[in-house]
């Protein structure tokens, strides 16, 4: 069929509609009365634009996929058409990992966007893994130490069984190398990671950026904790040339073991009075915008240091290293004050207090493990300001 100029759109022909990214639809179909041509869009996106031309029913509120929207503009029979042969697949397609703890489960609850497979694996040296792809890119999931459907980790106490650092690792660089090598439009990873699985996450960015310089890497980290006889992942520099984020709780809420890695080089640090897991369900609200930020949206944040001093995410930029070991030393204290008074009232010598419910609020007293913190913290503090 014959270009008609007079339409408002460009459609298609003969291209493959399951090898078509949104991006390659919206371009393709690009209405000349845009001013300004998106360079990257998102299936809903194309839709929105789409549906006042069109008249789709309007009802229809999302597209599912590049091919559903391929769908409903072949039912409306108002375009012309050319044809194209030139373009087989996307122009670029992204690969994003998830790497929980131990509550993978709510992972993948939270990402409900995301059509999960079956778990695989989860046994032996085999990590338990998920997977999902779509037309722009591809999914993976691989589970902590301890995860409900690994085998061994001890609830995520110890890194042991089939989701171990190691194992995890070994198994994220194989599963990339064959996907990168299959699909050489994968322009793009992003990493999103916690715990044990955070210093795996970084430990991968790292591998990533040495076998794959020309792809853009994206990495949030989560309160790396190595856990005891893992000395290698103790002090771990990240390539300056990704865009990190790395969070630190003042406090994990565990008595011994949860002293964190000494992550070096990230664009952003948030300390966070948060537990171990803080920030992972509710994200952080942008001091500037007052947006919401969550998992790899974090990276949306100014280059710089952050303070967290509620459950709400609210952020603070920092200026300074005083300013970062004031702030920790602070809520560090706030938090033995607690403790003491709860082990006070209960009648309890403190170290005995293991787990105490006061004014609504479980506490459990990890302060052995704050010093070790406030050391980590300090030492990747004043490095970063140093060199910034």
């Amino acid at each position: 069929m014959a270009n008609d100029q007079t339409s408002p759109f460009l459609y298609l022909d003969n291209v493959s509609k399951k090898e078509t990214s949104s991006n390659q639809v919206f371009q393709l179909l690009a209405p000349q009365n845009c001013s300004k041509p998106l360079q990257k869009t998102e299936s809903n996106q194309v839709f929105q634009l789409l549906v006042p031309q069109t008249k789709i029913n309007d009802t229809l509120q999302k597209a599912e996929s590049s091919n559903q929207i391929f769908q409903l503009l072949e039912t409306t029979q108002q375009l012309q058409a050319y044809s194209t042969n030139t373009i087989q697949k996307a122009q670029t397609a992204s690969f994003q990992i998830y790497l929980p703890g131990s509550g993978d489960d709510i992972w993948r609850s939270g990402l409900e966007h995301i059509d999960w497979s079956d778990q695989m694996g989860g046994s032996g040296s085999d990590p338990a893994y998920y997977t999902f792809a779509t037309i722009a890119g591809y999914y993976l999931m691989v589970s902590g130490p301890g995860a409900s459907k690994a085998e061994g980790g001890y609830g995520g106490l110890s890194d042991t069984g089939s989701n171990s650092i190691r194992n995890n690792i070994k198994f994220v660089l194989n599963y990339a190398n064959v996907l990168l090598n299959a699909d050489e439009y994968i322009s793009k990873i992003s990493i999103v990671c916690h715990s044990r699985n955070a210093v795996a996450g970084c430990t991968i960015a790292v591998k990533l950026r040495e076998l794959y310089p020309q792809i853009a890497i994206s990495l949030v980290a989560f309160d790396p904790v190595p856990g005891p006889g893992n000395g290698e992942f103790e002090v771990i520099k990240l390539p300056r040339d990704i865009e990190s984020t790395v969070v630190y709780s003042i406090a994990s809420g565990y008595p011994v073991g949860f002293t964190p890695s000494e992550v070096y080089n990230a664009k952003r640090y948030i300390i966070s009075t948060q537990d171990h897991g803080g920030g992972i369900e509710n994200g952080y609200n942008d001091p500037y915008t007052n947006r919401n930020l969550r998992m790899i949206d974090i990276n949306r944040l100014p280059s710089g240091c952050y303070t967290n001093r509620n459950q709400a995410g609210n952020l603070r930029q920092i200026y300074s290293l005083d300013a970062a070991m004031s702030f920790c030393k602070a809520m560090q204290e706030g938090r033995i004050g607690i403790y003491k008074k709860v082990a006070a009232t209960m009648l309890l010598p403190l170290p005995l207090s293991m787990l105490v419910i006061s004014d609504s609020i479980s506490v459990i007293p990890d302060i052995p493990d704050l010093p070790n913190r406030r050391y980590v913290i300090g030492k990747v503090s004043r490095e970063f300001f140093e060199v910034d």
